[in-house]
């Protein structure tokens, strides 16, 4: 894998696929943590990552795609669409895929998906995407 490539795309501009609306503030007073622990338990993460996955097989109907595993070090372009969802769907692998200039990644230990340097027009199709899937997607604030 381009180490190089990957470490630009993290630098560029992103949105968040994401349960909650919104960013919630560092200064949060509410039980941000302890909702986030309850949505990454068995039950929930295999829902929230179906969610994921229906997202991502959605989008490979529009985009070629490269999908780098980096629990198991499998770079694969193209991959059959039954492994590309058994690795989002298990919730025990963390995964980069890349559409495009884009890179999508899926941590088994993330209630979001992160999206590095979208298109308008990929940024527009996951927005009706996550939509679909009863998910947000929203820009971070600026930490200044």
């Amino acid at each position: 894998m381009d180490e190089n490539k990957i470490e630009q795309l993290l630098e560029k501009e992103y949105i968040i696929v994401d349960f909650l609306p919104k960013q919630v503030p560092a200064e949060n007073n509410g039980g941000f943590f302890d909702v986030e622990l309850l949505f990454l338990q068995e039950s929930r993460a295999s829902e929230l990552h179906r969610k994921f996955a229906d997202i991502i097989l959605k989008l490979y109907c529009y985009y070629g795609i490269e999908v780098y595993n980096l629990s198991t070090d499998e770079l694969i372009e193209n991959p059959e669409p039954a492994l590309l969802d058994a690795w989002i769907c298990s919730n025990r692998y963390e995964i980069q895929i890349f559409i495009e200039e884009s890179m999508i990644v899926i941590a088994k230990d993330d209630t979001h998906i992160t999206v590095y340097n979208p298109s308008d027009s990929l940024t527009e199709l996951i927005g009706v995407l996550a939509e679909a899937e009863g998910l947000f997607m929203w820009k971070p604030e600026s930490i200044e």
